[in-house]
């Protein structure tokens, strides 16, 4: 642990009303299409908003506790990608057409309250969050009067009355930003290593620091801020080989706790929600599926949904999450428990068992068997294979090592895929040319070399919609190849 920064003028800022969540929600609500988003606020609160996706459409507002109806707006909103909800439901923020210009929704009456402009007309609203009910936090950039400004300010709401204006030299995107529960203060961060705060009921600054000066180890691209519900702890996550979780004093401005993981969860990087949330005593959450125990500080569950669904925003609670699900025109919110009485029982399992078969310091063996490849060959799949399962094995300090009493054995095929449509670029025009894909499946087994004992299975299938093709030609080798890369990339990350 590090000294507390110089300059430190932060307080502890609890929630003005703590959110209380049932230990089981019994939730089942519609969500209608387009419900590609479920929108949370960014303080605690039960309130939701769905029946949206990037492009748009009529969001309604739901508290999720009580499973009542807010209410729905009665026009359609053009962007529902910069969007913000108050933590009461009542009001939902939206970016305007002009390039500064902000909407104030009501889901009370359906209808825009307000528009207004959050800087001059020519300067960009980049990222704006409702800090309480009645106040809204902006960040604007742009050129004026000869130079680049980066402005925070601070709005009442519904009156959107300028209250407090910071001149930063920072812009921060929402991924950037983190608010304290009971609303007063903004952390932003910079450059993933530059934390600034802003005390938005005062106007003033409240503190800056390096995280080098107060994390004492960290690896990783940072993911996300998050404060626990209690505002006494704020979570900074770091990934990419491996994961850091570091948990800062917001009071002192000192690192209290870090726990490191071995890989980093598979929606890591694209997840809509929130990079870490507290699962009371009981740990934490990271990326809205992966759990980690408190005592043990091991993952010790991962949420699996369906592709459609893994990356949208989740609340994850003690008992489960509530998630959405289902197919495209009837998806739903329900509540997924996390399988506590069979997690624990486990951990009891290994507390009272002997030596483990396979831990950090220890070697495994790899059993790599190369079966029907369509493109490319068995030395170079197998070899490719290694490496990437090396390294894997090396983030949880185990060598990898023939003749080893352990071994993970992983039987890889190929087998014709999808029939897919070239493209010139993402969004560029149809060539009319056709190219079949590559479907890859992936058995994998680890246990004892003797075959008297399994400890783990898995079943990998790999079956790509689309693919992105970096060669002169898109055909069936180059993109079974990019499929490929692809696997390994997935496989690197989990």
């Amino acid at each position: 642990m590090k000294d507390a920064p110089v300059g430190w003028a932060v307080t502890f800022d609890p929630p003005k009303s703590p959110v209380s969540w049932p230990e089981s929600v019994k939730l089942n609500i519609p969500t209608p299409p387009p419900s590609d988003r479920i929108l949370y606020s960014a303080t605690p609160s039960t309130i939701a908003a769905f029946g949206f996706n990037i492009t748009g459409g009529q969001p309604e507002a739901w508290n999720l506790a009580t499973q009542k109806r807010l209410g729905q707006l009665n026009d359609k909103i053009k962007d529902g990608n910069n969007v913000a909800l108050s933590p009461d439901g009542r009001y939902l923020a939206v970016k305007g057409k002009e390039p500064s210009s902000m909407q104030l929704w009501s889901f009370a009456t359906g209808n825009m309250e307000k528009e207004f402009l959050s800087d001059e007309a020519t300067l960009h609203l980049q990222a704006f969050a409702f800090s309480r009910p009645d106040r809204l936090v902006t960040q604007t950039f742009g050129a004026t009067g000869g130079k680049f400004r980066r402005v925070l300010r601070v709005w009442s709401i519904p009156d959107a009355k300028l209250l407090h204006e910071f001149d930063t030299q920072h812009s921060f995107t929402h991924a950037q930003m983190a608010i304290s529960p009971g609303g007063r203060y903004l952390f932003g961060i910079h450059g993933a290593n530059k934390l600034h705060v802003f005390d938005l009921d005062n106007g003033v600054i409240a503190g800056h620091l390096s995280l080098d000066d107060v994390i004492a180890d960290r690896a990783g691209v940072f993911r996300g801020m998050t404060f626990s519900p209690d505002g006494r702890q704020l979570a900074f996550v770091f990934s990419d080989t491996n994961s850091t979780i570091a948990f800062l004093d917001p009071a002192t401005g000192k690192q209290v706790d870090s726990i490191a993981m071995a890989g980093k969860p598979p929606t890591a990087s694209a997840y809509a929600g929130k990079a870490v949330e507290w699962l009371g005593d009981r740990g934490w959450c990271l990326f809205g599926g992966t759990v980690i125990e408190r005592k043990t500080r091991r993952v010790v569950w991962n949420l699996d949904l369906h592709i459609s669904s893994r990356l949208t925003a989740r609340a994850s609670l003690p008992g489960g999450w509530i998630a959405q699900g289902g197919p495209y025109n009837q998806k739903r919110l329900r509540f997924v428990p996390i399988p506590w009485d069979q997690i624990n029982a486990s951990l009891a399992a290994l507390e009272q068992s002997g030596a483990a078969h396979l831990s950090p310091g220890k070697s495994v063996s790899l059993n790599l068997q190369v079966g029907e490849l369509r493109y490319g060959t068995e030395p170079d799949t197998r070899e490719r294979l290694a490496e990437i399962f090396g390294k894997r094995f090396d983030g949880d300090k185990i060598s990898v090592a023939d003749g080893q009493p352990v071994e993970l054995k992983v039987v890889y095929n190929e087998a014709a895929g999808e029939t897919l449509q070239e493209r010139q670029g993402f969004f560029g025009p149809a060539t009319g040319r056709t190219v079949q894909s590559t479907n890859v499946s992936m058995q994998l087994a680890l246990g004892l070399a003797d075959g008297s004992q399994t400890f783990w299975t898995d079943t990998v299938v790999y079956n790509p919609r689309s693919v992105t093709v970096r060669a002169e030609e898109a055909n069936e080798a180059t993109v079974r190849d990019a499929i490929f890369q692809q696997l390994l990339f997935t496989l690197s990350e989990t």
